[in-house]
């Protein structure tokens, strides 16, 4: 509360979706609206830790930033690639941010049984140019590799499966793809978020 409250006028209420992580959208919530820009804060987003160590960036502590209407994050969250909303973690030495809904995830260190691969994939924690071995994508991300085969995998990737069944679609088998449709629109059915590096597809 204590960034937020240096630039917005905040009152307690219940509002839909937040711009400190930019969920919520079909649901009210318990949070702050600011007087005068009309934004919304989900409770726990506006009450957010003021430092976090994250295992993705062990060298430095990240400290929450909170910016105002005018501003402009211009950037995106090194983890999801989404765009940065108005609150979130950064390392100002190594110009490293990651969003809210990032910095609270359960940070895998290593994948056991991988569904993609014979070994066990490890956390590599820095950023890295990779070439995924699902997906045959550059990326500069956070790479799992394999110790005995020197493969890097995306994490989504790695725990993937070429075929799956799913309820809200139980007529056919979904396949895994890499590359999105150009007659799709590009988002996901349910929740209409942009479709990321791997995800599951019905042709029929």
């Amino acid at each position: 509360m204590e960034k937020l409250n240096k630039i917005y006028s905040l009152y307690p209420t219940r509002g839909l979706k937040c711009d400190g992580c930019n969920l919520g959208e079909d649901y009210y919530s318990d949070g702050y609206r600011c007087i005068r820009y009309g934004l919304f804060f989900h409770k726990e987003c506006a009450k957010s830790d003021q430092d976090v160590c994250n295992l993705y960036h062990p060298q430095h502590t990240l400290k929450i930033k909170a910016i105002s209407i005018i501003e402009d994050a211009n950037g995106e969250c090194k983890l999801c690639r989404g765009n940065l909303p108005k609150m979130y973690y950064y390392c100002s030495i190594c110009d490293f941010a990651i969003d809210l809904v990032c910095a609270r995830k359960v940070v895998v260190l290593t994948i056991d049984i991988p569904s993609t691969h014979e070994h066990r994939l490890s956390l590599v924690p820095k950023m890295n140019i990779f070439s995924c071995h699902i997906c045959k994508l550059f990326d500069d991300q956070f790479p799992y590799a394999c110790d005995i085969c020197g493969l890097s995998f995306h994490k989504d990737c790695a725990e993937s499966t070429p075929e799956l069944n799913y309820s809200c679609h139980p007529k056919h088998s979904l396949k895994r793809l890499t590359r999105v449709p150009s007659y799709t629109n590009g988002k996901c059915c349910l929740c209409k978020i942009k479709l990321h590096i791997v995800f599951y597809h019905c042709s029929i």
